[in-house]
């Protein structure tokens, strides 16, 4: 699908190879395997924050419904990153200023991203604007540019350099969110994104090898 033509202001940084090559490797980070933790006192489990977001797809007069899903394990990053994850998404979302989360297309595109930095701490009943897009992605914390969030998108060949729309807060404990973004490239090309984007966290036991 492909939508208008023309140039469009991103209000980031121009992409560049180097910015295409750092999206490759947050492809990988997305599709990390969430290992099992166990101890040696108890037993072995599986945990991970989990986000889904089933989306409307809109691009020109186009619309199809896609599944974008992101996951990170407890043992995929340091004990301290993943404990403020946790307190972040699931536990308070009133402190998660500067938190980056990713979700991978797992249905409705050949492959692609879309991860979101939040750059304020969000409340109940807030509506964020959007600030731009970001050259960035994977699961963890960093500077927030502006108290906006900001976008990065891959979704085949197209690369996000533009990022407008906004988010609703609906819930903070865990973080529940009505979004209604639009990502675009340089192109002009832009994707609308409509829907739920709702966090979890998955706690099992399992079998120790």
């Amino acid at each position: 699908m492909h939508g208008g033509s023309g140039s469009t202001d991103h209000g980031g940084p121009p992409i560049t190879s180097r910015a295409i090559r750092r999206w490759a490797s947050i492809a990988g980070v997305i599709a990390l395997h969430v290992t099992v933790a166990c101890s040696p006192y108890g037993p072995c489990v599986l945990d991970r924050i989990h986000v889904a977001f089933p989306a409307t797809i809109r691009v020109g007069d186009a619309e199809e419904a896609w599944e974008l899903r992101g996951e990170v394990g407890a043992t995929n990053l340091d004990r301290p990153t993943y404990e403020r994850l946790t307190d972040a998404l699931i536990e308070d979302a009133s402190s998660a200023a500067g938190v980056v989360w990713t979700l991978e297309v797992t249905s409705g595109a050949e492959d692609g991203f879309l991860a979101v930095l939040l750059g304020a701490d969000p409340a109940e009943g807030d509506v964020l604007t959007v600030g731009g897009a970001f050259d960035g992605g994977g699961w963890g914390f960093l500077a927030a540019p502006s108290p906006g969030p900001r976008l990065a998108a891959r979704i085949g060949r197209f690369v996000a350099t533009a990022a407008s729309g906004n988010f609703s807060v609906l819930a903070t404990r865990p973080l529940r969110l009505s979004a209604d973004v639009t990502v675009a490239d340089a192109e002009g090309v832009g994707y609308r994104l409509v829907g739920e984007m709702v966090f979890s966290r998955v706690i099992e036991p399992v079998l120790c090898d």
